[in-house]
């Protein structure tokens, strides 16, 4: 798959806070003797820098719905950093040769639970399929990275997925 300039962006700079966090680990020991403010002093360094690593875990299951669309449709070529992570709407949106529209969400959550997700997880799903199920278009996937919450949503969330292919990242 051909990366656009901004994916080629994205991924640099998704590298670049790699390597700062890995410096500042390197440089900081993790001491048995440590209280709780040595511990959220250094975790909130470690957030800091890591940045949002949400959206970085979201932009990279974005590049992997797109790898899959393109072999999937004839014609699907997107720039998957164009949209920011967070920004509303639907996470793709785009059209095959046959200007067939193609819509998708994309879920990288795990499973809080060990048969089902969380409150603020299930919510989470169900805004995002009604979403699809609000849209018109000739493709809907509902797009996952954990192979738990796959099962999950095919074992206990079939009835509203219905229209909606459930893909496996």
């Amino acid at each position: 798959m051909n990366l656009t300039k901004n994916e080629t962006g994205e991924l640099s700079k998704i590298k670049k806070d790699i390597v700062a966090l890995k410096d500042y680990l390197n440089q900081h020991d993790i001491k048995e003797e440590w209280i709780s403010k040595d511990w959220h002093d250094f975790l909130k360094d470690v957030k800091t820098t890591i940045g949002h690593l949400y959206n970085k875990v979201s932009f990279t299951a974005c590049l992997l719905a797109k790898e899959f669309l393109i072999k999937e449709h004839s014609g699907v070529d997107f720039d998957a950093a164009e949209k920011m992570q967070s920004a509303p709407g639907l996470d793709i949106d785009t059209r095959d040769s046959n200007n067939n529209r193609i819509i998708a969400e994309i879920k990288t959550t795990e499973p809080c639970k060990e048969n089902d997700f969380g409150a603020q997880q299930k919510e989470s799903i169900k805004k995002d399929l009604k979403k699809l199920k609000e849209n018109e278009a000739d493709y809907k996937y509902f797009f996952v990275t954990s192979e738990r919450s796959f099962q999950i949503i095919n074992r206990r969330y079939s009835d509203i997925t219905r229209g909606i292919i459930v893909k496996l990242l």
